[in-house]
């Protein structure tokens, strides 16, 4: 199995080539969609500095539900089981929002997040879930980010048999 190791590098856009080589490192024989949502959150949770949450929702029948996830326990728990920025059917970009207290009906899953990036996971025209990363700092996340998450969950998609687990 690969060592998990935190990014070093001094820029992001060096920190997400690290991060996307471990993540390619992973996926090397393991197909299972479970497992491979479970080990990139971990990845994503103790590779990236400054992320609270990162984890999965997939989306089971027209409803979301938790998948793998790994996260920093508030003292209030979580608030809600429900994805709190979900793309609208057909939308295939990442959504980046650099503050929740500005965002109209955001849902809060961490009552410490203040920023939260969403990726969609589509295979072809299907939308299987979201990956979901928050923060407890306004505006961490920026468009390097969205760029740099495409790739790992292009990597994800195309090494995962995830499909089985999404209805």
């Amino acid at each position: 199995m690969p060592e998990m190791r935190i990014a070093t590098a001094q820029s992001k856009a060096m920190a997400y080539r690290e991060l996307h080589s471990q993540w390619a490192a992973f996926l090397d024989g393991e197909r299972d969609g479970l497992a491979n949502t479970a080990n990139l959150s971990s990845l994503l949770f103790h590779g990236l500095p400054g992320v609270s949450w990162a984890g999965f929702y997939f989306l089971q029948a027209k409803n979301w539900c938790w998948a793998p996830f790994r996260a920093r326990w508030p003292a209030g728990g979580l608030r809600s089981t429900e994805a709190c920025v979900v793309p609208q059917r057909g939308r295939v970009r990442t959504i980046i929002v650099p503050d929740v207290n500005a965002f109209p009906d955001y849902i809060a899953c961490d009552a410490e997040a203040r920023s939260e990036l969403v990726t969609p996971l589509f295979q072809g025209k299907k939308l299987l879930g979201v990956l979901d990363l928050d923060s407890p700092t306004v505006g961490h996340f920026d468009e390097q980010d969205g760029a740099g998450l495409a790739t790992v969950v292009d990597l994800l998609l195309k090494g995962s048999d995830l499909h089985r687990y999404v209805g």
